[in-house]
C-alpha cells in the first residue's frame, strides 16, 4: 500500500525492519543438553570444554540461548576474545542479532565498557 502510494522512505524503513528481523532470526534455538552446557562452558570461562563440546557437536557452533544471543555473541559479551578468534575461525555466523538487536560487536564493546568506565573527574571549572 504503501508502495502504491508513492511513500518510498516508508517501504524502506520496512524493508530494513524485516532485513533486522532475518537476522535476529536464530538457525538453532533447539533447548538442548549440548546448548545449555555449551552456554554454561562460556559463562564459566571454560573454553577447552566449549571447544570440546564443537567438535562433538559442530551443529550448536551458530545455537542461541531462548532469549539471548548466539554463541559467539555470549563469548563476546562475556569478554572471551580468545574463544571468539577461535569461534570466528570455525565461522560462525557473525550477522545474527539478539532479540534486542545486539549484534557479537555490540556484546563486545558492552563488556569493553562494564570494564572500563570512563573517568569521572567532577566539575573542571576555570577561574579567571
Amino acid at each position: 500500500m504503501a508502495e502504491e502510494h508513492g511513500y518510498e522512505d516508508i517501504v524502506t524503513m520496512i524493508r530494513d525492519v524485516d532485513e533486522k528481523l532475518k537476522l535476529a532470526a536464530c538457525k538453532n534455538i533447539t533447548i538442548s543438553e549440548e546448548n545449555e552446557s555449551l552456554f554454561n562452558a562460556i559463562d564459566e570461562g571454560r573454553d577447552a570444554d566449549v571447544l570440546a563440546i564443537l567438535d562433538q557437536n559442530p551443529d550448536v557452533l551458530d545455537a542461541c540461548q531462548k532469549n539471548a544471543g548466539s554463541v559467539i555473541f555470549t563469548a563476546a559479551s562475556r569478554g572471551r576474545y580468545a574463544l571468539v578468534q577461535e569461534l570466528l575461525n570455525r565461522e560462525a555466523d557473525v550477522t545474527h542479532l539478539t532479540p534486542n538487536g545486539a549484534s557479537p560487536l555490540d556484546g563486545a564493546i558492552q563488556n569493553w565498557r562494564r570494564k572500563s568506565p570512563p573517568d569521572n573527574h567532577g566539575l573542571e571549572v576555570d577561574v579567571v
